[in-house]
């Protein structure tokens, strides 16, 4: 049976104007380089409605002391009468409502007796809290200057509730358990045991614990002063891809300056700059900082001094001692360019990829300044929704000033692309009855089966009606083994590209 994936045929567009840009030489300057739900409901126990939905990967200490002081007194009331009743992640929360209520030796003592029968009851999180207590210890002094209570080190009782803890996938145990093995103090020194505990940790899916391993393996430099394993580059690029594909903004940090210099894989200045966006829009300032120099320097972009500028004023929104930067840029601009690169940044928010796109003012060196807009290049685009937004290739759109659709009036707008996986989402002038509905069960692709790709490519050369190819899928794995590609073996091609 043939497969269409990705697209309904009547949901084709032929972008046949394509990108317009100003002239074919601007175009050769652009590029350097190729559990609460949503009602708010909290509950193992089906005990407690919230307000706020928390959802972490696991319910570690952060989790907890986010949530209690939210709770409402009858809400405690309810948690308190299944605490007695032995509910273990009830006598959890009742140990952390303690805790807020003032470090004394009393209630110390009670949050203490709390969490041991919660470890006792078999909660992960309590046989962590309780095992670090006890491999740690407390001393006389420290419990005097703190309000609590003296607790003698029992490094065999802390290690055995760690290890009880970690069996059940708690990452926070795991982890801990890894910096025992690495330090060598309470426990012989065993790195390979440590990477083990780490890597188990990370595996949980945590996002922190990944973008942590990830500096482990880089060795990064506020790890210099603690013990160190060998540096692994290409596994911390495993570690920070899966951080930052869960939206860790420190981890597409790490990751942008890693393609940008080439450490742990082939220098990339436009995977560089896909991950810079990524962390920027959720307001890393240095990620804007290395956009608004891209800008400038026009190193994987299209030079351009407002878009440059317009960064730099985030930055230094965020941060005065980058005003001097933004300053720098300042003195290049017009009034009505530094206007419009003010306009842009005023107009950005949290999770917006870009703040470019928009704007009738923005120049660089040598490239668009307002002249006349020539046909460069054409593609192809999949409506996907009714209120017209089109799926393209990040390829087709780049670099454009404008982006029309064939016998259509208006203008695309560029809503986001992806320079690494090389797709872009837009916003057509129209809204379409007929559009292609996303392939969810992308895991059922089987190699070998047959597939029908459909587009518009050589516009001028082939058929303006558009071209329907047979194939077969010969590999559910790209170049490198890149799993974000699927191969197409045609009758005399093949092709790869990622299956939507």
């Amino acid at each position: 049976m043939k497969v269409l994936y990705f697209f309904a045929l009547i949901a084709t567009i032929n972008l046949v104007t394509g990108c317009e840009k100003q002239n074919e030489a601007s175009k050769q300057s652009k590029y350097d380089a190729g559990s609460t739900s949503a009602s708010g409901v909290f509950d193992p126990t089906s005990a407690v409605s919230l307000k706020t939905p928390i959802a972490p990967t696991q319910k570690n200490e952060d989790y907890y002391e986010d949530l209690v002081p939210k709770l409402t007194p009858s809400e405690v009331e309810q948690i308190k009468q299944k605490a007695n009743s032995g509910d273990s992640e009830s006598q959890i929360i009742m140990a952390f409502l303690v805790e807020m209520d003032g470090a004394t030796p009393t209630n110390f003592s009670r949050e203490y007796e709390l969490v041991q029968k919660s470890a006792q009851s078999g909660n992960a999180l309590a046989q962590f809290m309780l095992g670090r207590l006890y491999t740690e210890g407390i001393s006389k002094d420290v419990a005097r200057k703190n309000g609590m209570l003296e607790v003698k080190r029992d490094v065999s009782k802390g290690i055995d509730l760690l290890e009880k803890s970690a069996a059940q996938g708690n990452a926070d145990a795991l982890w801990y358990l890894g910096e025992l093995y690495l330090k060598g103090e309470q426990v012989k020194k065993d790195e390979t045991k440590a990477l083990q505990y780490w890597e188990k940790s990370a595996s949980q899916g945590d996002a922190e614990k990944q973008l942590l391993l990830g500096h482990k393996y880089s060795g990064v430099q506020q790890y210099l002063k603690e013990p160190k394993i060998q540096v692994d580059f290409s596994k911390a690029i495993e570690w920070y891809e899966k951080s930052a594909q869960k939206g860790n903004a420190k981890a597409q940090l790490e990751l942008a300056e890693m393609y940008r210099d080439g450490v742990g894989v082939p220098k990339n200045t436009a995977k560089a700059i896909e991950w810079y966006r990524k962390s920027a829009s959720q307001g890393d300032v240095p990620s804007l900082i290395s956009i608004a120099y891209f800008y400038n320097i026009g190193e994987g972009v299209a030079q351009n001094l407002v878009y440059s500028y317009a960064y730099y004023n985030l930055a230094a929104s965020k941060d005065i001692a980058f005003s001097g930067m933004r300053q720098n840029v300042e003195v290049a601009l017009n009034s009505s360019q530094r206007s419009e690169g003010q306009r842009l940044a005023s107009n950005w928010k949290l999770g917006d990829l870009y703040l470019e796109g928009e704007s009738s003012l923005a120049t660089s060196r040598g490239t668009f300044q307002g002249g006349p807009l020539n046909k460069q290049s054409t593609g192809t685009a999949f409506t996907i929704s009714s209120e017209g937004h089109a799926l393209t290739n990040h390829h087709v759109i780049s670099g454009c000033a404008e982006v029309r659709v064939a016998g259509r009036e208006g203008v695309a707008k560029v809503i986001t692309s992806d320079s690494v996986n090389d797709l872009a989402l837009l916003q057509l002038p129209m809204k379409s009855n007929d559009y292609a509905h996303i392939n969810s069960e992308l895991g059922k692709i089987r190699q070998g089966e047959d597939i029908i790709v459909f587009g518009y490519p050589l516009n001028s050369v082939l058929s303006s009606g558009g071209n329907l190819t047979p194939g077969t899928v010969s590999a559910l794995s790209g170049l490198g083994n890149n799993t974000n590609q699927t191969r197409i073996q045609f009758r005399s091609a093949t092709a790869r590209g990622c299956l939507v």
